[in-house]
């Protein structure tokens, strides 16, 4: 093999590996909810009912330059019961959000552990 075919075939595998690299593999639904769960229940609420939609990776105008991999959750509907007082809510209440969406992204140093980075559409204290 001649150097420059050589190089050309280290260029275009160089190429592959990092467009490889950049492709990010959406987590299951139910490692999903596994992470919306544990959310609300941090924050004094359980996930009565729960809707996934659909599960797509971040729009490439909203990616971070060199932060983790993200995905948008769309949800279809999401019941929370208030577990203790707040000054909002009381508890045993139970409170339906519709039409609604969470951003997740792997975690920086636990590849394949997810936590939420933003919420629309379900307001709670």
């Amino acid at each position: 093999m001649s150097g420059p075919d050589r190089l050309s075939r280290i260029i275009f595998i160089g190429l592959a590996a990092v467009f490889l690299a950049a492709c990010s593999v959406a987590p299951s639904q139910d490692t999903v909810g596994t992470v919306i769960r544990k959310y609300f229940e941090d924050r004094q609420y359980r996930v009565v009912e729960l809707q996934l939609g659909t599960i797509s990776s971040v729009p490439l105008n909203q990616k971070t330059y060199m932060g983790t991999q993200g995905h948008v959750v769309d949800i279809s509907k999401i019941t929370l019961e208030v577990l203790a007082d707040n000054r909002e809510y009381r508890k045993g209440e139970k409170l339906t959000f519709t039409h609604a969406s969470i951003r997740i992204r792997e975690k920086v140093d636990k590849k394949g552990e997810w936590i939420i980075a933003n919420i629309s559409g379900i307001q709670v204290p």
